[in-house]
Protein backbone atom coordinates (compact mmCIF):
# COMPACT_ATOMS: atom_id res chain seq x y z
CA UNK A 1 0.00 0.00 0.00
CA UNK A 2 1.60 3.62 -0.97
CA UNK A 3 1.84 6.44 1.91
CA UNK A 4 -0.17 9.41 1.94
CA UNK A 5 2.40 11.32 0.63
CA UNK A 6 2.38 9.19 -2.91
CA UNK A 7 -0.64 8.67 -4.74
CA UNK A 8 -0.11 5.42 -7.42
CA UNK A 9 -3.96 5.74 -8.27
CA UNK A 10 -3.46 8.99 -9.48
CA UNK A 11 -0.26 8.63 -11.55
CA UNK A 12 -1.66 5.58 -12.77
CA UNK A 13 -4.88 7.87 -14.44
CA UNK A 14 -2.28 10.37 -15.40
CA UNK A 15 -0.01 7.76 -17.64
CA UNK A 16 -2.81 6.32 -19.33
CA UNK A 17 -2.22 3.55 -21.65
CA UNK A 18 1.59 4.80 -22.52
CA UNK A 19 4.12 2.36 -23.03
CA UNK A 20 6.00 3.27 -20.37
CA UNK A 21 4.07 3.30 -16.79
CA UNK A 22 1.13 0.90 -18.32
CA UNK A 23 2.10 -1.00 -15.64
CA UNK A 24 3.50 0.31 -12.37
CA UNK A 25 5.05 -1.84 -9.12
CA UNK A 26 5.02 0.09 -5.92
CA UNK A 27 7.87 -0.62 -3.39
CA UNK A 28 7.27 1.58 -0.04
CA UNK A 29 10.88 -0.31 0.29
CA UNK A 30 13.34 -1.71 -1.91
CA UNK A 31 17.04 -2.57 -2.22
CA UNK A 32 17.36 -1.28 -5.17
CA UNK A 33 14.74 -0.19 -8.44
CA UNK A 34 17.44 -1.26 -10.71
CA UNK A 35 17.52 -4.73 -9.25
CA UNK A 36 14.08 -5.14 -8.92
CA UNK A 37 13.25 -3.89 -12.81
CA UNK A 38 15.89 -6.49 -13.75
CA UNK A 39 14.89 -8.92 -11.92
CA UNK A 40 11.30 -8.56 -13.39
CA UNK A 41 12.57 -8.05 -17.29
CA UNK A 42 13.97 -11.53 -16.74
CA UNK A 43 11.20 -13.21 -15.17
CA UNK A 44 9.44 -11.52 -18.97
CA UNK A 45 7.60 -8.87 -17.43
CA UNK A 46 6.58 -6.46 -20.61
CA UNK A 47 8.62 -3.03 -21.77
CA UNK A 48 7.22 -0.01 -20.17
CA UNK A 49 7.02 -1.43 -16.64
CA UNK A 50 8.13 1.39 -13.87
CA UNK A 51 9.96 -0.11 -10.73
CA UNK A 52 9.01 2.99 -8.26
CA UNK A 53 10.06 3.22 -4.52
CA UNK A 54 10.23 5.46 -1.70
CA UNK A 55 13.37 4.32 -0.17
CA UNK A 56 16.08 2.16 -1.32
CA UNK A 57 18.13 0.53 1.16
CA UNK A 58 21.15 -0.66 -1.44
CA UNK A 59 20.78 1.93 -4.02
CA UNK A 60 24.11 2.76 -6.60
CA UNK A 61 24.66 5.00 -9.56
CA UNK A 62 26.41 4.87 -12.47
CA UNK A 63 29.78 2.57 -12.58
CA UNK A 64 28.32 0.91 -9.13
CA UNK A 65 28.87 4.09 -7.12
CA UNK A 66 27.12 4.88 -3.76
CA UNK A 67 23.71 6.43 -4.23
CA UNK A 68 22.34 8.10 -1.30
CA UNK A 69 18.73 8.02 -1.18
CA UNK A 70 16.77 9.71 1.65
CA UNK A 71 13.52 7.70 2.63
CA UNK A 72 10.39 9.76 1.03
CA UNK A 73 12.87 12.89 0.01
CA UNK A 74 13.34 12.35 -4.12
CA UNK A 75 11.63 9.81 -6.63
CA UNK A 76 13.27 6.63 -6.81
CA UNK A 77 12.20 4.63 -10.11
CA UNK A 78 13.49 1.95 -12.97
CA UNK A 79 11.74 1.59 -16.15
CA UNK A 80 11.93 -2.02 -18.12
CA UNK A 81 13.45 -1.31 -21.31
CA UNK A 82 14.18 -3.18 -24.35
CA UNK A 83 15.78 -1.38 -27.04
CA UNK A 84 17.10 -2.77 -29.89
CA UNK A 85 20.68 -3.31 -29.87
CA UNK A 86 21.20 0.15 -32.68
CA UNK A 87 18.80 1.87 -30.13
CA UNK A 88 20.84 1.15 -27.03
CA UNK A 89 23.17 3.65 -27.16
CA UNK A 90 21.20 6.57 -27.07
CA UNK A 91 18.58 5.24 -24.93
CA UNK A 92 20.47 7.16 -21.66
CA UNK A 93 20.48 10.34 -23.55
CA UNK A 94 16.84 10.33 -24.26
CA UNK A 95 15.91 9.17 -20.83
CA UNK A 96 17.42 12.07 -19.22
CA UNK A 97 16.08 14.71 -22.18
CA UNK A 98 12.41 12.79 -21.14
CA UNK A 99 12.97 13.55 -17.41
CA UNK A 100 14.54 16.80 -18.23
CA UNK A 101 11.13 17.67 -19.97
CA UNK A 102 9.37 16.34 -17.65
CA UNK A 103 10.49 17.84 -14.84
CA UNK A 104 11.04 21.15 -16.18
Amino acid sequence: MASADFDIDALRLALGDRLIGRRLVYHERVTSTMDEARRLAEAGEPEGTVVIAEDQTAARGRFDRPWVSPPGENLYFSVVLKPALEQLPYANMAAALAVARAVG
